[in-house]
């Protein structure tokens, strides 16, 4: 019963951790296409905001949705 429950809470995890990578996969090239084609930004600059801002965003939905970490650690860990 508690290995079919620790089975059960580390597919919702590896569920979580994918459906958040692909989120931040489209979001990704969401800011990068809106800041180089729209906005007009050099590409390699659009590149590095995009990165940042991504890379932020997945770390505070993986901790809060995924790993469910305490918020006290939250600039330590990022």
């Amino acid at each position: 019963m508690i290995q079919k429950i620790k089975k059960s809470l580390n597919q919702t995890k590896i569920t979580n951790f994918l459906a958040i990578g692909g989120l931040c996969g489209l979001l990704h090239l969401g800011i990068l296409y809106s800041l180089t084609s729209i906005l007009k930004i050099n590409y390699l600059i659009s590149t590095m905001i995009a990165i940042f801002l991504v890379n932020f965003v997945s770390f505070y939905l993986n901790k809060k949705l995924t790993f469910r970490t305490r918020k006290k650690l939250f600039w330590r860990e990022l």
